[in-house]
């Protein structure tokens, strides 16, 4: 017969191993863009029998059965949600680069809702429309169109490149006109 010890150290196993299989085999199915707070995934063991029985080297069976809950979100979603956000505080602006930081972690599986707080990072960076640009600078003069360069916010470096080298105007068709952006 087992000893009281060595049922719980096994039932503690099982927990262990179920709530790892679960979680794992679960989360592993969860698409990419979905994310899944810490705090926000639950197991409960629904049942554990032990088998007193054991055999002729003392070995006992324990049967455990688990359920597994989470909630989380799609990421684009609340990434655009912030962005809507800040349009409101910051017009004309776009957010790159943002990372979030969740605290106070709330879940409600019955009811189904996730609450958290969050803390967004990223930068700013004025909205750059290339075809918009290149519309207002096509048939104007090198100078012209670094002058209309230098008035972009947040441009820390341009170059005007011309083919054939003796061009001084960018080209009124749009077609031989190209604006990259890095």
């Amino acid at each position: 017969v087992p000893t009281e010890a060595d049922v719980a150290a096994a039932e503690g196993k099982v927990r262990e191993l179920l709530d790892a299989a679960l979680s794992s085999s679960i989360l592993n199915r969860v698409p990419d863009d979905f994310t899944i707070p810490e705090g926000a995934k639950e197991t409960t063991i629904t049942r554990i029998s032990v088998n007193n029985e054991t055999d002729a080297q003392g070995n006992f069976s324990i049967f455990g059965k688990a359920s597994f809950q989470a909630l989380g979100y799609k990421e684009a979603d609340f990434r655009n949600l912030i962005e809507e956000h800040a349009q409101g505080d910051f017009p004309g602006k776009t957010i790159r680069e943002i990372e979030f930081e969740y605290t106070n972690i709330v879940s409600d599986f019955e009811k189904g809702t996730l609450s958290f707080d969050t803390a967004a990072r990223g930068t700013l960076q004025p909205e750059f429309d290339a075809e918009k640009f290149k519309t207002q600078v096509l048939g104007k003069s090198e100078g012209e169109a670094r002058t209309q360069i230098a008035g972009l916010i947040g441009v820390e470096n341009a170059r005007i490149a011309h083919t054939p080298f003796w061009l001084r105007k960018i080209p009124r068709n749009t077609q031989k006109v190209t604006v990259k952006v890095e």
